[in-house]
C-alpha cells in the first residue's frame, strides 16, 4: 500500500492490485522477499544470507539489524549439527524505544 501511495504523490495511476502482483512476480524471480512481522507483511530487497529484524509489539515499526553474536549461532548449527543452512529469519518481538519512552511518560 506505501508503494501505491508513493507512486500516486509522484502522479502515477497505479492501483493496489497492480502493485501486489508485482511484487509477486519480483518475489518469484528472488529479487525480493516477504516476510510477515506481527500483522503486517514486509518486502524486501533479496540478499543472501541472515535477516535479523526488531518488531515493536506496541507501534508496529520493523527495523532490519546486523549481528555478528547471532551469526555465530548459525556456525554453531552448522557445524555442531551438520545442518546445512540455506537461510535464516529471526524476529525478536519487543517495544521500541519510542514506545518504551511512552510508557514510562505515562506511569
Amino acid at each position: 500500500e506505501q508503494i501505491g501511495a508513493a507512486l500516486r504523490r509522484q502522479g502515477q495511476r497505479i492501483d493496489t492490485a497492480t502493485v501486489y502482483r508485482s511484487l509477486g512476480v519480483l518475489e518469484r524471480l528472488g529479487l525480493i522477499r516477504s516476510s510477515r512481522l506481527a500483522e503486517r507483511q514486509y518486502f524486501e530487497v533479496a540478499e543472501p544470507g541472515e535477516h535479523y529484524h526488531l518488531v515493536c509489539d506496541q507501534c508496529g515499526s520493523a527495523n532490519h539489524i546486523e549481528g555478528e553474536d547471532l551469526a555465530q549461532v548459525l556456525r554453531h548449527i552448522t557445524t555442531e549439527h551438520r545442518f546445512a543452512v540455506r537461510s535464516a529469519d529471526l524476529i525478536v518481538h519487543g517495544w521500541c524505544e519510542k514506545c518504551q519512552a511512552k510508557l514510562a511518560a505515562s506511569s
